[in-house]
C-alpha cells in the first residue's frame, strides 16, 4: 500500500503545475475550511451547503470504497460522522497540495477525538474539478505510524 501511495505522490509531483514556492487556494482547500467550521454546527452539512463546493453528481471514494454519490449522500455521510465523533479538524494548510490539469492533489493531517480519545490521521489523494466544483474525491487514509514510515522511506 505504501508503494502505491508513494507512486501516486511521485506521478502527481512530476506532472504538477505549481512550483514549491507557489501557493494558491483551491476549491478543495476552500471546502476544507468550510468543512472545519461546519463540523462545529449541528445540521450544517446540508446538500445545499455541499453544493457550493461539489457537483450534483459528485463521487467520494475513501480507501477504495464509494462512500457517497451525489449531494444528498454527502450530507448524510458527514452528518453521520458528525454525530459519531467528538471532533474532527482538517489541519490547514495541507502538508502538500498542488494541481495538475483538473486534479488537485492533497496530503493533509486530521485531528480526531472520539469518546475523549485523541488521534491523528493522514489523508492522501486527489480531487477532480469540473466547472469550478469538486466532481470526485479519491482519498486514502493513513495512520500516524503509516505516515511516519512513508516519510522515513522517502526521506521527507
Amino acid at each position: 500500500m505504501q508503494k502505491i501511495i508513494f507512486g501516486v505522490l511521485v506521478c502527481f509531483t512530476l506532472s504538477g503545475t505549481a512550483s514549491a514556492g507557489e501557493k494558491t487556494a483551491t476549491v478543495l482547500e476552500d471546502m476544507f475550511r468550510w468543512w472545519n467550521g461546519a463540523f462545529k454546527v449541528e445540521g450544517a452539512y446540508t446538500a445545499e451547503a455541499f453544493g457550493k463546493y461539489y457537483t450534483e453528481d459528485t463521487v467520494m471514494i475513501i480507501d477504495g470504497s464509494v462512500r457517497a454519490q451525489g449531494l444528498d449522500q454527502m450530507s448524510q455521510n458527514f452528518n453521520r460522522i458528525q454525530k459519531s465523533v467528538d471532533s474532527v479538524e482538517l489541519v490547514m494548510p495541507p502538508i502538500e497540495t498542488f494541481t495538475s490539469g483538473n486534479r488537485i492533489f492533497t496530503y493533509h493531517k486530521e485531528l480526531i477525538q472520539q469518546d475523549g480519545v485523541k488521534s491523528v490521521g493522514y489523508v492522501m489523494g486527489y480531487a477532480v474539478v469540473k466547472d469550478g466544483k469538486i466532481a470526485k474525491i479519491d482519498f486514502v487514509n493513513m495512520s500516524e505510524a503509516a505516515a511516519r514510515a512513508l516519510h522515513e522511506q522517502t526521506g521527507d
